[in-house]
């Protein structure tokens, strides 16, 4: 197994925590048995992830507790420390963290959703990602929003 394709499973990992992977490419990663030791030991143990926190709803994998562990686990391999501050600051340099409200400091068209967002636009209680370049959010059009840091100041 190769540092690649464990990073690979960790960015996977990371899309899933965030809502972004389809079902079958998860189904892939934990339904099938892995040829690489290292891959299945991974497999094994974001399966005891799930059944430590086993879903509340339907539509759920695990809890919401799992899945901060599963983000743990692929903070782990891509090498994030957990006491590592990750540094993400707006378009003025200022410093972003998870629940901060941000203004878009210009017009932005919405890929998918023809919705084009105004400048002045504030998005609540924003997220963090491990790329420190974007954040997720949820304004009033568009839910699950991912924006580049460069086009948003703290509000």
């Amino acid at each position: 197994m190769t540092t690649a394709e464990l990073k690979e499973a960790a960015a996977l990992i990371t899309r899933f925590v965030n809502g972004e992977t389809e079902d079958w490419e998860w189904g892939v990663l934990v339904d099938v048995p892995a040829e690489q030791p290292a891959l299945e030991a991974l497999r094994q143990e974001l399966l005891a992830v799930a059944e430590k926190n086993p879903p509340r709803g339907g539509n759920e994998w695990c809890a919401p507790d799992g899945m901060s562990a599963l983000r743990a686990i692929a903070n782990r391999i891509l090498g994030v420390a957990e006491d590592d501050d990750l540094v993400v600051k707006d378009s003025n340099g200022t410093r972003l963290a998870n629940g901060d409200s941000v203004t878009l400091i210009k017009d932005l068209p919405v890929k998918g959703a023809n919705v084009t967002l105004k400048r002045g636009t504030v998005a609540k209680n924003i997220r963090l990602t491990l790329n420190p370049e974007e954040i997720e959010c949820n304004v009033e059009k568009v839910r699950g929003l991912v924006l580049r840091v460069e086009f948003v100041k703290k509000a």
